[in-house]
């Protein structure tokens, strides 16, 4: 499988674009924790006026966490959905490999459908033999 030059800056700019929302979450969490401890502070001194003020930041902080959050998710979506589409249609890296190493093998001059042609022709053998023993044991009864 082959990266086109195009999907790997696609891939580098998401993962940019993750960085900075990983940020931005982080610093909204950071910043929600503040503004409640003010607002439970402002409370707690009686300035309701300040107590409100820093409920509305700590609503903006929680709307800043949901967007760095959703942001997240989407970028997330963005690189699965592009890590699928730089997969040709009917490719198996699996296979590829599993492909690969025949052809290894082959140049070494091991071929795998020799091998299994053998082994079955063993097993066979084996078979035969193991039925032509058991007959001449069942008949000596």
């Amino acid at each position: 499988m082959t990266v086109e030059p195009t999907d790997f800056a696609e891939m580098t700019q998401f993962v940019l674009e993750e960085k900075e929302a990983k940020k931005r979450l982080a610093a909204a969490e950071e910043a929600i924790e503040q503004w409640t401890k003010r607002v439970t502070m402002a409370r707690k001194h009686g300035q309701t006026l300040l107590a409100g003020e820093a409920a509305e930041r700590v609503q903006q902080e929680m709307a800043n966490r949901d967007a760095a959050t959703q942001d997240l998710e989407r970028i997330a979506n963005d690189k699965q959905m592009l890590r699928y589409e730089t997969r040709l249609p009917g490719e198996n890296p699996g296979q590829a490999f599993a492909e690969q190493l025949l052809g290894q093998f082959d140049d070494m001059g091991v071929h795998g459908e020799e091998y299994e042609l053998n082994k079955i022709s063993k097993d066979q053998e084996a078979d035969d033999m193991l039925a032509a023993l058991k007959m001449k044991l069942g008949n000596k009864k």
